[in-house]
């Protein structure tokens, strides 16, 4: 399947834990086992942090509820840490809208200033963002309905 992917460090079991860190755009993919194992301390807390807070967590797109939660600081020093719910389908959905080229975004290292056409840029990046969440939110209730 398209969505499984197997743990960077074991290569057998299928990656229940993915990171994308923001200095160097790295992406990692781990299994319960190898995260567990390799994590800081500091990782630990913040995902059972993350997992008490997805139990009772609705999606912020369509506030079904929610089957993945993520934090993510997406500019260092312009925008704080905020948690983030999603449901399967609006995964999907947002994953098919970043995944367009037009909607590529830049990567902005630890220490970078964004500039105000940076920060204009991202903003309408994310307006048009959730104009096609909410496009795709409606399509799938015309769908169930009828």
């Amino acid at each position: 399947m398209k969505d499984k992917k197997l743990c960077d460090i074991c290569h057998h079991r299928l990656a229940t834990h993915h990171a994308i860190y923001g200095a160097t755009g790295t992406m990692g993919a781990f299994c319960e086992i190898c995260f567990g194992d390799s994590a800081s301390a500091e990782e630990l807390a913040l995902q059972q942090n993350l997992d008490e807070r997805l139990r009772g967590g609705r999606c912020d797109y369509c506030g079904a509820p929610a089957t993945e939660a993520s934090i993510c600081c997406e500019i260092p020093a312009v925008m704080e840490e905020e948690a983030h719910f999603l449901c399967k389908e609006c995964r999907q959905d947002l994953n098919e809208f970043n995944c367009r080229p037009e909607n590529a975004l830049p990567e902005y290292g630890e220490d970078e200033e964004v500039s105000d056409e940076e920060l204009t840029s991202l903003a309408e990046h994310k307006r048009r963002q959730d104009a096609f969440m909410r496009q795709r939110i409606e399509e799938r209730r015309k769908n169930a309905t009828g």
